[in-house]
């Protein structure tokens, strides 16, 4: 059965979604848990998908360079990193809708059938995405200021490249068209609307601090940590997932363009001043928005039992453990490989 709820102070009822009610049947445990659960799922097929296929690419060798057009070993490892990518997200993707969909009672494809949206909030929510990420950012900033004292620095993440128009297509498809997609309908489309049935401020957070997690690295996780927050907050006020899909994958595509266009010191400067100005419209957004922001963190802190539930999780904290270990192992590696060759 559906109801619509009512609208949380500060937010308009016409911009308010009609979310399904709370199931009788699992409690707020069961559906946290599942919640995080999806997440284990998310990543456990993502390192399987692309653990197999890059093994079998990498075990055909010099068979595998010759069939595909590849005449060095360097140029056929980038092209195994990125089909393995590609065929991982999908992969991934589609193993965690399934069992989110399943575990948390929502359907994603209803969101999906909704046509009709307000297009300016894509426009809001791009400008108030690059605002967050830049503000989070200066966290990453300050992150290697202090990590000079002790000789590292949070390595920049970037997407295998070697100049090939074939691979740059392949990572576009990738990066700015599939992991959009499958992370929208996975984090907003089925986490954040099956937590939103008990509080749409935790669901909000909630969700924007486990998608930081699923990417396992400082440098990606802390930006996303706030796109996730305006994600979340334009999926509730806008009501439509379309919104937050065609946000997330222009963020992606416009990343993409600045890393493909480097060396084009014209092109860079244009995306980049843009995204100086988007983030500068967005402040203003965030200030025209502040009173629903401001509701909606509220309601995450009057959200004790559901941060209790997850504070009690040991599946969440060994997520967190996974995230720690893996940003570490990242940091050090790039030390140690930078200590030796540099």
């Amino acid at each position: 059965m559906v109801m619509k709820m009512p609208a949380i102070p500060g937010q308009s009822p016409s911009e308010n979604p009609e979310m399904p009610a709370a199931p009788a049947g699992p409690d707020k445990k069961k559906i946290i848990s599942a919640a995080v659960n999806t997440l284990w799922i998310f990543l456990a097929v993502q390192f399987a998908a692309s653990l197999v296929l890059g093994l079998i690419l990498g075990l055909i060798g010099g068979t595998g360079e010759a069939l595909f057009g590849y005449g060095d070993g360097y140029g056929y490892a980038q092209f195994t990193e990125t089909i393995s990518l590609l065929a991982a997200t999908a992969a991934a993707g589609l193993a965690a809708i399934a069992y989110g969909s399943n575990h948390l009672h929502v359907k994603p494809r209803e969101d999906l059938e909704k046509k009709t949206f307000r297009s300016s909030w894509i426009f809001k929510g791009v400008c108030m995405t690059y605002t967050m990420s830049m503000v989070m950012s200066v966290i990453v900033q300050l992150i290697n200021l202090i990590g000079e004292f002790f000789g590292f620095a949070v390595p920049s993440t970037v997407i295998p490249d070697n100049g090939s128009v074939f691979l740059r297509i392949i990572n576009i498809v990738t990066v700015a068209i599939l992991a959009p997609l499958f992370e929208e309908l996975i984090f907003r489309g089925i986490l954040c609307k099956a937590l939103a049935r008990y509080n749409k401020g935790f669901a909000v957070v909630f969700t924007a601090l486990i998608f930081a997690l699923a990417h396992m690295n400082l440098d990606q996780g802390i930006p996303v940590f706030g796109m996730g927050l305006v994600f979340g907050f334009v999926y509730l006020r806008s009501n439509s997932l379309w919104v937050t899909i065609a946000m997330h994958m222009i963020n992606n595509l416009i990343a993409l363009i600045v890393q493909y266009s480097s060396s084009n010191f014209i092109v860079s400067m244009i995306f980049s001043i843009l995204v100086i100005i988007l983030a500068i419209a967005g402040v203003f957004f965030i200030v025209k928005e502040r009173k629903e922001i401001g509701s909606m963190f509220r309601l995450s802190g009057q959200a004790k039992e559901e941060w209790s539930i997850t504070g009690h999780l040991v599946s969440f904290w060994l997520l967190v453990a996974l995230f720690v270990i893996c940003s570490v192992m990242i940091i050090l590696a790039v030390s140690l490989f930078n200590f030796i060759y540099f």
